[in-house]
């Protein structure tokens, strides 16, 4: 395990157990008081060195666009932003948590999707992203692996450009 998965608490959220890591950040599952529901809180660390500044200030500021346009957005097909805090060591991004499966692993030709269920969450995903893009946002990095689907092909679009 390494340090990141030992941490207990982030902000006033205590953690709960990492639900995903990506290139830049982890996820967690966390409890948030005053809430009946868990969250996700995506955490990006930044390590301070000085061969990273460039890079972090990068980051920061990639960060800080992602949850300030994600919380403009208002749609049942896009994760919902509750919290953004940037820190000096660290920033993260408290969203709604859904259950599902990301797109990505029926993306296989032994997993494919029935046609009638694809033609339902493309659909989704296409009004997902023509709300977004008459808020003036631009998702910028629309994969599969950034959708999630739930087993009754609920879709939620989520990572807005980080």
């Amino acid at each position: 395990m390494g340090k990141t998965d030992q941490i207990e608490a982030i902000g006033q959220y205590r953690v709960l157990r990492v639900l995903g890591r990506g290139a830049t950040a982890t996820v967690y599952l966390a409890e948030a008081p005053g809430r009946s529901e868990p969250v996700a809180i995506k955490l990006v660390r930044f390590d301070g060195s000085a061969d990273e500044a460039q890079w972090t200030r990068r980051l920061k500021k990639l960060f800080a666009t992602e949850g300030a346009m994600a919380k403009k957005l208002d749609h049942p097909n896009i994760i919902r932003i509750h919290d953004t805090v940037l820190e000096e060591d660290q920033a993260y991004i408290v969203m709604e948590y859904v259950t599902g499966r990301e797109l990505s692993e029926f993306c296989s030709f032994d997993k494919l999707l029935p046609l009638h269920r694809v033609v339902g969450i493309v659909f989704k995903c296409c009004l997902a992203l023509d709300y977004a893009f008459k808020q003036g946002i631009v998702h910028r990095d629309i994969k599969p692996a950034n959708i999630l689907v739930d087993d009754k092909d609920n879709v939620k679009i989520m990572d807005f450009g980080l």
